[in-house]
């Protein structure tokens, strides 16, 4: 509605201001309207009251020259005229384009429609905008882009000055940006879809493995992160599940749940392992007397789908004291956590002859010595795979041949998952080596674990791998040999209270010591430097709150200033901080095997001069229940009498006669004969 379009004075016409009425204002339907004109202290006022709102208020500032106020020019010279009702009134001068650079705008802008599309021209540039320019008094501006304020990133909301968005402020696809245009009348909306071209690079589960036991759903996650080609990230993108049906999780083996990240329909997968019981031991009979009370079983050893062979707690009924109390016999009844069946265990009461006893057997005195080499590192590795894991495996770890720095602390991973350590090499010939490998002792289904970055093992192995049909595939990669000993950690579950072994990670004798035994208790090795553990190991070591911390190597390798670290974080008393190290790292890896004691009659032999040769004989060491002894180009004194009073028959050496001599071999072998 324009008010007062003309005022008429004896002197001329003088347009005065245009206001607006509420949108919800209906023409087609009659109004109350008062308009009213005054004089007061000298000045002309005018009024216009629709409905009882009062749309305006107008007051002359010009004392009045001449009579009364009134209106169709009765006894005045001042009075209203052409009162117009307009409908929807520009208020402001909007481009056709809405103002806005580096974007291709779908169509022109029209009032008269609130929405519009609109994409990103350069992801990598920001956005400019040129604001509307009010035409009608009173009107101004809001912006937001995806429901935050961004207002204050103009000047003045009205100015004219281009302002600018950061490309940063745009998250990848569909951006909801919002020019609100605010009058006396109401506000209103007009809505800009800009979508950010994006080219996602990878996810952070694509295809990942969760463990359940029977008759428990999965926990899967709710979310993941996207990474772009770009190198920016989305964090927390919901995933939606496919629903898993109940008959799935009744029985132990594994299935697989479907997914789609939201908003992007990428595709994910779950492999859930359903773990449960597949077979329990017999117990033996026992025997009791009348009125007497059977000590009955406190363990039972229960084979798992997935967790392998434990020794499971045993709780019994209670049993009645007259099933003893007379001769005969009874069946005790009990039960295991996780298991829905029941354990029983024969009781006979009464007399019963001793068996006699047979005469104990005589240790294996036959001595056995076999080596495990190649042409190769590489080779080598392969040799010991295929001697320590007969059949297909599930998973294998793969580390760089060409350093140590980021497969010290794979071991305890490796016996973790029943896996080989295979060594990459740089060429082409050695790196089909080790794919060969897999291809013909793996399961297509299974996971390969990538020990570092793609300094380590580059994406073009990684590609190899992938077009060999192996597709899930793991990196565990740190931005140093510390993180990425921190992220192998990560995956080993380990409990709280569980002992931790700290090693130096500037060398790699000690870490390749301790690397069997940590494996077989599952303790995880983590790497520190000299002088100082890392933020980040420190933080880990407080989360796993161990009872005990083994420090591998003397001062020289790890400083005192470690141990006090280590009791800081732990709390732990200084007797449990324990040290074992030697005067070189032959010493010390004996230190090691006299210190765990795992093997009385096993032991693996590898030399100290290098580390692929160990650190892929490491998940055989385990397996075999053997420490790792390094050597140097002869065995020690201290070394051949460990050899003689632990009686060790059985011998493996790692390597080919370039690393460990055919002298040595020779020496071992009569060492073992005796």
């Amino acid at each position: 509605m324009q008010k007062g379009s003309h005022k008429h004075t004896k002197d001329g016409d003088n347009d005065y201001a245009l206001t607006a009425l509420p949108e919800e204002f209906d023409l087609a339907k009659w109004h109350h309207v008062q308009i009213s004109a005054f004089a007061d202290s000298g000045k002309f006022n005018v009024t216009l009251i629709i409905d009882g709102i009062q749309i305006f208020k107008y007051t002359d500032t010009n004392p009045l020259t001449y009579g009364g106020i009134g209106f169709g020019g009765i006894d005045t010279t001042n009075y209203i005229d052409n009162v117009e009702i307009v409908t929807n009134p520009q208020y402001a001068v909007y481009d056709s384009k809405l103002g806005l650079g580096n974007v291709e705008f779908a169509g022109s802008f029209n009032p008269d429609y609130p929405s519009y599309n609109a994409t990103i021209t350069d992801p990598t540039k920001d956005v400019t905008i040129i604001p509307p320019q009010p035409v009608i008094e009173g009107t101004s501006f809001k912006y937001s882009l995806n429901d935050a304020d961004i207002t204050d990133l103009f000047a003045d909301a009205n100015s004219i000055t281009p302002a600018t968005i950061p490309a940063s402020s745009f998250v990848n696809g569909d951006n909801k940006f919002i020019i609100t245009q605010c009058t006396a009348a109401g506000n209103r909306d007009y809505m800009v879809t800009i979508k950010k071209p994006y080219t996602v690079d990878h996810i952070d589960i694509a295809t990942e493995t969760f463990n359940t036991t029977v008759g428990k759903a999965p926990v899967l996650p709710a979310s993941t992160t996207l990474y772009f080609t770009d190198g920016t990230q989305q964090d927390n993108v919901p995933i939606v599940w496919s629903k898993i049906g109940p008959s799935l999780m009744m029985t132990p083996g594994t299935f697989e749940v479907n997914g789609t990240v939201s908003g992007y329909n990428i595709p994910v997968t779950a492999k859930v392992n359903v773990d449960g019981v597949i077979s329990i031991d017999k117990l033996p009979p026992i025997v009791t007397g009348i009125g007497v009370a059977p000590i009955l079983a406190n363990s039972i050893n229960v084979n798992y789908k997935f967790g392998g062979v434990k020794a499971m707690p045993i709780t019994f009924d209670t049993v009645d004291p007259s099933l003893y109390a007379q001769q005969g016999t009874f069946m005790a009844v009990g039960h295991i956590d996780g298991y829905d069946g029941v354990i029983t265990q024969l009781v006979t009461v009464g007399y019963v002859p001793e068996p006699t006893p047979e005469p104990p057997s005589e240790p294996d005195t036959n001595p056995s010595l076999t080596r495990l080499s190649g042409s190769n590192r590489v080779d080598t590795a392969i040799e010991i795979a295929k001697a320590s894991h007969k059949g297909k495996v599930s998973n294998v770890i793969l580390a760089t041949a060409n350093d140590y720095a980021d497969a010290l602390a794979g071991s305890v991973l490796a016996y973790k998952l029943n896996a080989p350590i295979l060594l990459v090499g740089s060429s082409a010939a050695d790196q089909d080596k080790v794919l060969s490998y897999m291809k013909e002792n793996m399961d297509l289904a299974g996971t390969v674990y990538i020990l570092g970055g793609i300094r380590a093992i580059s994406t073009a192995v990684e590609e190899k791998i992938t077009i060999g049909g192996f597709k899930n595939i793991k990196r565990l990669g740190g931005s140093d040999r510390y993180e990425t000993s921190l992220k192998i950690a990560e995956q080993l579950d380990t409990k709280i209270g569980t002992p931790v072994v700290l090693v130096s990670g500037e060398s790699y004798p000690d870490a390749l010591s301790i690397s069997s035994e940590a494996a077989l208790m599952q303790y995880p090795i983590l790497l520190t430097q000299k002088n100082g553990i890392s933020d980040a190991i420190k933080s880990k070591i407080a989360e796993f709150k161990p009872i005990k911390v083994y420090i591998i190597g003397l001062q020289g390798a790890v400083s005192t200033a470690v141990e006090e670290q280590a009791v800081q974080i732990t709390g732990l008393a200084k007797e449990n901080i324990v040290r074992i190290g030697g005067s070189d790292r032959y010493e010390t890896s004996l230190a090691v095997a006299k210190y765990f004691g795992i093997s009385e009659q096993k032991v693996c032999i590898a030399t100290g001069k290098n580390y692929p040769d160990a650190l892929a004989g490491s998940v055989y060491a385990a397996n075999n229940d053997a420490p790792i002894i390094l050597v140097d180009e002869k065995l020690s004194d201290n070394i051949t009498n460990y050899l003689k009073t632990r009686k060790v028959s059985e011998a493996t050496i790692f390597g080919g006669e370039s690393v460990v001599s055919k002298d040595l071999e020779d020496n071992l072998l009569r060492l073992l004969t005796k």
